[in-house]
């Protein structure tokens, strides 16, 4: 958590929580609350009622724009990762960043940003990768 790296908490990944959860949360619940109403009236005419209901029929109705909030919350949380550790690290790619900065290393400087950017379209790509492979997914 930010506030906690600004407070030189260096806690590991367990302690990191926050920012990238909430375009995640509004983004499943919306398409939750907005799932074709014909579906679920079809579903509940074929009797299925709670769970079943929502893992048949609104899930997956809802799962591309799941697999667009886990793409905001990824993004969110590169965002996250790399501020913590620009404001208080002692390690990692943001430390990098700013250590190449002050030492006037122009060629590690460039090289960290060239390994977020990699790593971030990475993540992003493989993302995409699962979401056209759910049904009903995009390309």
């Amino acid at each position: 958590m930010p506030s906690l790296a600004l407070a030189g908490h260096r806690g590991g990944p367990e302690d990191r929580t926050g920012g990238d959860f909430f375009p995640v949360y509004t983004t499943v619940s919306s398409a939750l609350s907005h799932a074709d109403p014909h579906l679920v009236e079809v579903g509940k005419a074929y009797g299925l009622r709670g769970v079943a209901l929502l893992t048949r029929i609104q899930l997956p109705s809802a799962a591309p724009a799941v697999v667009a909030g886990l793409r905001l919350g990824l993004a969110q949380g590169w965002l996250f990762l790399v501020a913590a550790e620009l404001i208080a690290s002692s390690m990692g790619l943001g430390f990098l960043l700013i250590d190449s900065q002050n030492t006037g290393r122009t060629d590690i400087l460039l090289l960290s940003i060239l390994l977020l950017a990699l790593l971030g379209k990475t993540a992003d790509a493989l993302l995409g990768l699962a979401e056209r492979r759910l049904p009903g997914g995009h390309g």
